[in-house]
């Protein structure tokens, strides 16, 4: 998985630019939409307690029978992985329910109180605040070379000079390839650079959009989605 990200080549020493943790985030909560095992594990872990609380299957009546201890939840050592599990998750499940006036339990995190695993997972997982750069990288319209290039752009997963320094690599400052005047650094090389503006100015000329007045390539693609959005 790592070499499909951040590519891979024997001769040279790869980067991992984000933490796994990181890519289990969403989409547009700045991660790749990954799951995590051990989050995918307890949501199903969630499913197993939700069935043996509220089905009448064969397997339900089975660990009923087998475990009849009532509301003690505890575990044993002699128990199975499974009821260990289940009795390992009981607190947050039952926290995450209520009942009905007619006393049926209900899933409180899911539509019309009925259980689904994308609930149960969304529950476990850490969450994040959705951006709006987050949000419109990902628009259904551009390929997706673009939407993982901008992913990069715009959470400095570039192998440009100062995002080199997170991996404590010590580099004497380079200068732009196009101009030579300036330090290597993002906003330089795509948005300030003399070459850069040249074409931000050639393409907003195209489409109608005047050129703002900002001070870096995040900035200067908010306004960019805005205008195209009102288009």
């Amino acid at each position: 998985m790592a070499s499909f990200l951040w590519g891979s080549n024997s001769n040279k020493k790869n980067f991992h630019w984000a933490k796994w943790s990181r890519l289990c985030y969403p989409i547009d909560e700045g991660g790749l939409g990954f799951r995590a095992l051990a989050d995918v594990e307890k949501a199903y872990t969630l499913k197993l307690w939700w069935r043996w609380k509220n089905n009448k299957s064969a397997w339900c009546e089975f660990v009923k029978a087998r475990y009849p201890r009532g509301e003690d939840m505890r575990s044993r050592i002699t128990d199975s992985n499974v009821w260990r599990r289940i009795c390992g998750i009981h607190d947050m499940a039952a926290s995450l329910c209520s009942y009905t006036s007619s006393g049926t339990m209900q899933w409180d995190p899911g539509i019309h109180g009925l259980f689904s695993l994308a609930s149960a997972y969304n529950e476990i997982r850490d969450t994040k605040f959705v951006t709006f750069t987050d949000k419109h990288i990902w628009h259904k319209n551009q390929t997706m070379q673009v939407k993982f290039f901008l992913w990069k752009l715009l959470n400095s997963f570039l192998p440009i000079s100062e995002n080199m320094q997170r991996f404590q690599i010590t580099l004497q400052p380079s200068r732009c390839p196009l101009c030579r005047s300036n330090c290597e650094t993002t906003d330089h090389i795509f948005f300030n650079c003399s070459y850069s503006k040249k074409i931000w100015q050639y393409f907003m000329a195209v489409f109608g959009i005047n050129m703002p007045m900002v001070a870096s390539i995040r900035q200067i693609m908010i306004l960019w989605w805005i205008e195209a959005g009102s288009k």
